[in-house]
């Protein structure tokens, strides 16, 4: 079902998007292309994300939406009146999911390559094909072949479905890998309401299921529980789902996915960990110097610490369509992390006072000091202790190239968006809606304000629907949510 946020009328559009073709051409440097005059348009930037030269294999929404950007601070007339064209069609706002350069790990193919993000169409990025496996049934627990996990996973192959009886269980460390086409599969039987709990006993020392340096692997409806250390650990991975997964009640961070790619977490339900409160490791959902992944569909609530952080050189990120509340803050963190795009989630009642609903940073830990090419669009932000969103840079770096544009922002503490640090760039803040007691923010060097204005910002409220055994169901909304 298509969101109201995203749902567009293409027939009445369509010049519109002819316009935006024959600008992109100007923008992106495809072919030969050029002004009448033979200048670029003055002021326009080039598209974010898009190379000069390369094919862009995004939908026309996406293009629209990276125009709309392009030109935002444009002085030329021409780009001028196209990217008002673009605000007053209400295209402006459809962020794509990714645009790719035609080249690379599922570059125009995939059920999500070159998409947009819609709410209630699950994964976009294409990260999991959806084969089944193929290979054999390993079944665990009360009249299975095994009693254990984890001797089910030694005997597994690429293809095989480690499937779990109802109980409890010690930790794991997965052993083995899928392959392409063949992923190896770890699941509760239909059903069953499987736990992993009881300690740390996968032997890792870093979690309670431990993926480290894992390929082709999918673990989907498991209950993860009360690890002295982290719930889900892997380091160095490559093709990683977590899918429908409760993960509940760890010391340290809930999910922890580093220095690998193509990693996937849908329908997760993360809440109750870092419970040693600010000494603990890592967050609710941690994405660390890891390529191409995606967040959908998941409620991160009630952690100590982040909830959501896309951290230290991540990258090709998504993170869209959740519901996120009730973390110690920020509850969605990007630091020191570039090309991502955060849209259409519900963000609210972080409880630190010094922390945002969606915080955008770079901290000292980071190798590169930069945090770039960001979209945080059509999202809900309110209830927030600290502000809405926040720039903020703990000693030096540059936060460059953020849009931030269709999002509702309301009844946070400290103000809607607020600006912590000077070292901006590029910063494009357009046709938001502030209510509730906040405002448009001020003006700020490095930073274009457009077209935002005052308005009813939606209501959310932290009464889940029935999310039954161990994970979060089906990507449903919360009770109460107003979609105005």
């Amino acid at each position: 079902m298509t969101s109201p946020h995203i749902r567009v009328l293409v027939g009445r559009r369509r010049w519109v998007v002819a316009a935006a073709a024959g600008l992109i051409l100007l923008t992106a440097g495809a072919g030969t292309a050029q002004a009448a005059d033979n200048e670029p348009l003055a002021g326009a930037r080039p598209l974010a994300g898009v190379a000069p030269g390369a094919a862009v294999s995004c939908g026309w929404r996406a293009a629209a939406a990276d125009l709309a950007a392009a030109t935002a601070t444009a002085t030329d007339p021409r780009a001028k009146a196209i990217h008002d064209a673009l605000v007053k069609a209400g295209l402006s706002t459809s962020t794509p999911a990714t645009c790719s350069s035609g080249t690379g790990p599922g570059a125009g193919t995939g059920a999500g390559a070159g998409t947009v993000a819609e709410p209630g169409t699950g994964a976009v990025k294409g990260i999991d094909d959806g084969a089944p496996g193929g290979g054999r049934t390993l079944t665990v627990g009360t009249g299975g072949a095994y009693r254990d996990i984890s001797a089910a996973v030694d005997a597994a192959q690429p293809g095989d479905t480690v499937q779990v009886s109802a109980g409890t269980y010690p930790g794991f460390a997965v052993s083995r890998d899928g392959a392409p086409g063949k992923w190896l599969t770890i699941a509760a039987a239909p059903g069953a309401a499987v736990v992993i709990g009881g300690g740390d006993s996968s032997g890792s020392g870093n979690g309670l299921v431990s993926l480290d340096g894992r390929s082709w692997v999918r673990l989907v409806g498991l209950t993860i529980k009360g690890s002295s250390s982290h719930g889900i650990y892997g380091d160095k991975i490559d093709h990683i789902v977590v899918r429908d997964c409760e993960v509940a009640d760890s010391q340290d961070g809930g999910i922890v996915l580093s220095n690998g790619r193509d990693v996937l977490v849908q329908d997760a339900n993360v809440h109750g960990n870092n419970a040693r409160g600010t000494s603990a490791s890592n967050e609710a959902i941690s994405i660390v110097g890891t390529k191409t992944f995606e967040i959908v569909g998941s409620t991160v609530h009630d952690n100590g610490e982040e909830g959501i952080d896309a951290k230290y050189e991540a990258s090709d990120g998504l993170i869209h369509d959740n519901q996120v509340w009730g973390n110690r803050g920020p509850n969605i963190y990007l630091d020191s992390a570039h090309d991502l795009t955060v849209t259409g989630n519900k963000v609210w009642g972080a409880t630190e006072a010094s922390k945002s609903g969606i915080g955008l940073a770079v901290e000292n830990y980071s190798t590169t000091r930069r945090l770039a090419n960001i979209t945080v669009s059509n999202n809900v932000v309110r209830d927030n202790v600290g502000a809405g969103i926040d720039f903020w840079i703990e000693s030096s770096g540059q936060l460059s190239d953020v849009t931030i544009t269709g999002n509702h922002i309301g009844a946070n503490g400290r103000g809607g968006i607020t600006y912590n640090t000077s070292d901006l760039s590029g910063i494009t803040v357009r046709a938001n809606t502030f209510g509730d007691g906040n405002t448009p923010p001020a003006t700020h060097t490095g930073v274009t304000l457009l077209d935002n204005v005052t308005g009813v910002i939606p209501k959310v409220t932290s009464a889940l629907l029935d999310r039954g055994g161990s994970g979060s169901g089906d990507s449903q909304p919360l009770l109460g949510t107003d979609h105005q």
